[in-house]
């Protein structure tokens, strides 16, 4: 595994790391990347480089993961055993129809629910219908709708961005949609923790909003991550007291809401 994101990098020599499975080189000025010797690569983000000409993939079997879109590329050659494009981009999932369209969309967003579940306890305490209902939305149709793609991406993302929305992934689309339940969850757990907080609640929405921002969504304070399981076990045991600190949130789950007294 090699995480080498944001060094200013404008060479990267991985021509005997024979064993590499995970490249994470997002964010440098690289201008070409050689990695025919790395046959047991499994996931390459590449985006926000300089790479031009062509990315050559073809002795890449193993790979399940690609994003490299913000780059200046005009071939992009993957290996021809290749037949599950989920996470590559979408140039490569569009052609196989509507039908394999949605069937990518519900596994992508089962995994990135799940991976929220395992990092958030919170996830027990919120509703993620609505977004999931948009999920549901998406088409290929609505691919080429920017005013939908907002709701998943930031207008600004998807302006700056134009016509290079096929260059993105679905998983990166769906990822910055999931960006909300993280801000659901920190929000949740800051309350339990602290009571209400506008201003902190306000700046995780905010960066919901926005192009991969998830990295700037924090606790507000360190005591979260040793408190917020026990804080959640009590919502779920029926705690009045720490459910009536969340209960006016439109996304809390209504057995975890007071009942409003007549």
């Amino acid at each position: 595994m090699l995480d080498c994101q944001a060094n200013l990098l404008t060479n990267l020599d991985l021509t005997k790391n024979f064993q590499l499975t995970y490249l994470s080189c997002v964010g440098n000025r690289l201008a070409n990347l050689d990695l025919k010797n790395n046959e047991k690569l499994t996931s390459l983000f590449c985006y926000a480089n300089r790479l031009s000409g062509m990315l050559d993939l073809s002795n890449n079997p193993n790979l399940i993961e690609l994003e490299c879109f913000a780059n200046q590329l005009k071939v992009l050659r993957i290996n021809k055993s290749i037949k599950k494009f989920n996470s590559f981009p979408l140039i490569y999932l569009i052609p196989h129809g509507e039908e394999n369209f949605r069937i990518a969309i519900d596994e992508e967003w089962k995994k990135l629910v799940e991976k929220r579940e395992k990092n958030y306890p919170e996830m027990k305490i919120i509703t993620l219908s609505d977004l999931t209902a948009l999920t549901k939305e998406l088409n290929l149709e609505k691919l080429k709708d920017k005013e939908f793609l907002s709701k998943f991406i930031s207008k600004e993302a998807a302006a700056v961005l134009k016509e290079a929305i096929p260059s993105l992934s679905l998983r990166i689309i769906l990822d910055n949609l999931a960006n909300w339940m993280i801000a659901r969850c920190l929000i949740v757990g800051n309350r339990l923790l602290m009571n209400k907080d506008k201003e902190y609640e306000n700046k995780l929405e905010s960066l919901a909003s926005q192009w991969q921002k998830c990295g700037f969504m924090r606790p507000k304070k360190s005591e979260y991550y040793r408190e917020r399981d026990e804080l959640v076990n009590e919502v779920l045991s029926g705690n009045k007291k720490l459910i009536k600190r969340i209960s006016d949130l439109d996304y809390v789950k209504p057995e975890y809401k007071l009942k409003k007294e007549h």
